[in-house]
């Protein structure tokens, strides 16, 4: 399906130059088009690193009902220490599995490949910073995950 819109939005782009009544569909086209790239990237991350991403998520429903001090007594601290030193620990292992769903998903199409990488690595280092926000502001703890770590583990992706 992402493959497919791609395709039109790519289609589309170099009619609409031309014929300004199609202008119309090339937005809708790269509106679904983005909307695809960013589940699949999302899922592609959720699938390794799910419990994660969940346990922030439910600091994220907290936040919308409770003030920021009070977070950690309805999610310990602990559990945030835990996620964040497995996903530490696992993150090449992790990269290395969404790489080779990459290869067996987009193998015939080298340039979906590059882009879906290029919009992972930019989701999952914007992520990251969401939830070492989260980490700081509601228990006062960094996480042993970092940024640079980050990068280098995702330059592996191609």
């Amino acid at each position: 399906m992402l493959e497919n819109y791609h395709f039109i939005h790519g289609k589309l782009q170099g009619l609409s130059e031309h014929s300004v009544p199609l202008k119309r569909y090339t937005d809708d086209s790269f509106a679904a088009y983005s909307t695809n790239l960013d589940a699949y990237v999302m899922w592609l991350w959720e699938c390794e690193v799910g419990k994660f991403t969940a346990l922030f998520a439910t600091i994220e429903t907290h936040l919308e009902s409770l003030p920021v001090k009070e977070v950690q007594f309805h999610l310990p601290k602990q559990d945030v220490r835990k996620a964040g030193e497995l996903i530490h620990q696992n993150l090449d292992k992790s990269i290395k599995h969404i790489g080779e769903r990459l290869k067996k998903h987009l193998s015939h199409s080298g340039d979906m490949a590059a882009v879906v990488v290029q919009c992972l690595r930019a989701t999952i280092l914007k992520t990251h910073e969401r939830h070492a926000m989260l980490a700081k502001k509601c228990y006062d703890l960094e996480l042993d995950l970092t940024v640079d770590r980050l990068r280098t583990s995702l330059e592996k992706l191609h």
